[in-house]
């Protein structure tokens, strides 16, 4: 017992001294050592403009009596940055790209919404065609049209020639296959050997024949009653009418027998007439010069030697044939002066 101090009395506040050892075992907790830990692996306790913590400031006599001044401490915390220099970014904050992520947003959604219509245009084309439903007429027409484009043959451009008749004072142009023959009596081009398609059903070789003449008072084998337009008259115009000329004309198919016959062809000027109406021969007679067209079988391949036979076409096979357009192309190019 401390001479001092007597047996039981109470101890006053601050009257109680303490060893070296006991401040230090108060000052620093058992197991704490003498050495620096960062705070946080990410975000590491900065010093201040002296080196210290704003906590070693305070502390610092108590936990590092060793480093009063912290000059130790902060070459620690320099050394430790050093060791790990991304540690101290991470308390920054990071820039936010929001104008990358909104674009890679709308492509990612460009991409599923492009996927998904293929997918369902693809379903829906499977279930038509399986089904046998047409695509909409729109579709329809947009995919005809290139598949015409792409497989369509072109028309073959006959070459043609001009001739010009002094006799008859009018010019045209004409399949340069085709043969003029210009005389006193009658103008004619005559097609090469063709095959033709009879009203009887059968196909022979012939010739299609455009004769020019003068006016005519009667037409050879044309009926007393009349002739049948078996074809509506078409309105034909020409392609450099002259100053004598008129601008446009109607060309008339005519039957002398059968109803579905076609016997020759006329250009009728301004007459023109529908299907199955009776053309008299005094409106034919009219024309100056009196154009028409016949057809003739052959004899010989060439159709050079021998007497011709009159034939009676199928006008449904003629009309819009290739021999058709080559007639009604000679018909608009004739001139007259």
């Amino acid at each position: 017992m401390e001479p001092d101090k007597l047996q039981g009395a109470p101890e006053l506040p601050g009257s109680h001294k303490h060893t070296d050892a006991e401040q230090l075992e108060q000052a620093a907790p058992v197991g704490k050592q003498d050495k620096f830990t960062p705070l946080s692996p990410v975000q590491p306790r900065m010093p201040n403009a002296e080196g210290n913590t704003d906590e070693d400031r305070l502390n610092e006599y108590v936990e590092h009596p060793s480093d009063p001044d912290g000059v130790v401490q902060a070459e620690k915390i320099r050394a430790w940055q050093a060791e790990h220099p991304a540690a101290g970014q991470a308390g920054k904050p990071r820039k936010k790209r929001r104008g990358l992520r909104a674009l890679v947003w709308l492509l990612v959604l460009a991409i599923i919404a492009g996927a998904a219509y293929g997918a369902y245009w693809y379903g829906t084309s499977l279930a038509d065609k399986n089904t046998g439903k047409k695509p909409p007429a729109s579709q329809a027409k947009k995919t005809d049209t290139t598949h015409n484009q792409a497989t369509a043959p072109q028309a073959k451009t006959v070459p043609t020639k001009h001739y010009d008749s002094t006799i008859y004072t009018l010019g045209f142009d004409y399949p340069e296959t085709w043969k003029v023959t210009d005389t006193a009596s009658k103008l004619i081009v005559a097609s090469p050997a063709v095959s033709l398609a009879t009203v009887n059903g059968a196909t022979v070789n012939g010739h299609v024949v455009v004769t020019v003449q003068n006016q005519q008072s009667t037409i050879a084998g044309y009926p007393a009653s009349g002739a049948v337009e078996v074809l509506e008259s078409q309105k034909l115009s020409y392609v450099q009418p002259t100053p004598v000329q008129r601008a446009a004309t109607y060309v008339s198919y005519l039957s002398y027998a059968k109803a579905n016959g076609l016997d020759t062809i006329f250009v009728t000027g301004d007459n023109g007439y529908v299907a199955n109406q009776s053309v008299p021969m005094g409106d034919v007679v009219k024309g100056n010069p009196l154009i028409s067209v016949t057809f003739e079988s052959c004899t010989s391949d060439d159709c050079s030697t021998g007497t011709p036979t009159m034939l009676t076409l199928l006008a449904s096979k003629w009309q819009g044939g290739t021999l058709d357009k080559q007639v009604t192309a000679l018909f608009k190019s004739i001139t007259l002066d």
